[in-house]
């Protein structure tokens, strides 16, 4: 399996990684200090959205892992849909 066989997983890797990027900060930041949880979850989110475009409009769309998680055009619909609603909320 080559890493171009795991682009359809990026934006929830994405997702991932941002969430554990926020648990920490929280964690690190003091009681008295506000921790950038706010700033951490903006950029993945965005970060994770851009990358659902890319797939969508680049050679990612209509590839699968392991013929279980796809990346066709209702579940990229999908992805864009929940995020901008993430980014928005």
């Amino acid at each position: 399996m080559s890493i171009d066989q795991l682009r359809p997983l990026l934006p929830a890797l994405i997702v991932a990684l941002a969430g554990m990027a926020v648990l920490l900060a929280q964690a690190v930041a003091g009681r008295d200090k506000n921790a950038p949880g706010a700033f951490f979850s903006l950029v993945g989110l965005l970060t994770a959205l851009v990358s659902s475009v890319m797939i969508a409009r680049g050679r990612g769309l209509g590839e699968t892992v392991g013929g279980s998680y796809a990346a066709d055009a209702y579940a990229l619909f999908f992805h864009v849909l929940i995020l901008g609603i993430a980014v928005v909320a």
